[in-house]
């Protein structure tokens, strides 16, 4: 009598030995996935927004990767600019759109 259970076919073995990842690895000889893709860098920085009243300025903590309508939040929740909830944001004189990230914005970044 022979236990067939704990047999594995030869081909089984191999599928899955070939496609195998340990730990989140890929197999030897893989390439991982996302090899040699770069995307965007996410770097935190100080954003300074100008302010039509006392203090004119406040400075947020903003990333290259938030969207403007983030930073728009931020500024409703700050204690000094809490009065401002319906306004809108400029950068050299154009309005921003609120649904672009920050650093699709031309000129604002943490070089800026």
């Amino acid at each position: 009598m022979t236990d067939q259970s704990n047999d594995v076919s030869t081909s089984e073995q191999e599928m899955n030995n070939s496609t195998e990842q340990t730990n989140g690895t890929p197999a030897e000889g893989e390439q991982p996935q996302d090899a040699g893709a770069e995307g965007p860098v996410d770097t935190v920085f100080q954003l300074k927004v100008k302010l039509p009243h006392e203090p004119y300025q406040t400075e947020i903590h903003a990333s290259t990767l938030e969207q403007v309508q983030d930073i728009r939040q931020s500024i409703i929740e700050t204690p000094y600019t809490f009065q401002y909830t319906c306004f809108h944001l400029e950068h050299n004189g154009q309005r921003v759109n609120d649904f672009v990230e920050l650093l699709e914005v031309p000129g604002i970044g943490p070089e800026s």
